[in-house]
C-alpha cells in the first residue's frame, strides 16, 4: 500500500469517534462478504456450466 494513502487513513481512524468506526468496520466486513458470496456464486456457475 502506498504510505501516503495509508497516512491518510490512520489520519482518518484517529479523527473518527467510536461510532463511525464501528460503521466503517460493519460496511468493509459486508463488502468483504458481498465479494466472497460473488466469487462462490461464480465458482458454482462455471461448474454448472461445464456439466
Amino acid at each position: 500500500m502506498n504510505f501516503g494513502i495509508r497516512n491518510l487513513l490512520e489520519t482518518m481512524l484517529v479523527r473518527m469517534d467510536h461510532n463511525q468506526i464501528t460503521r466503517l468496520k460493519i460496511w468493509s466486513a459486508r463488502c468483504l462478504s458481498a465479494v466472497a458470496l460473488y466469487r462462490e456464486l461464480k465458482d458454482w456457475n462455471l461448474a454448472m456450466t461445464s456439466k
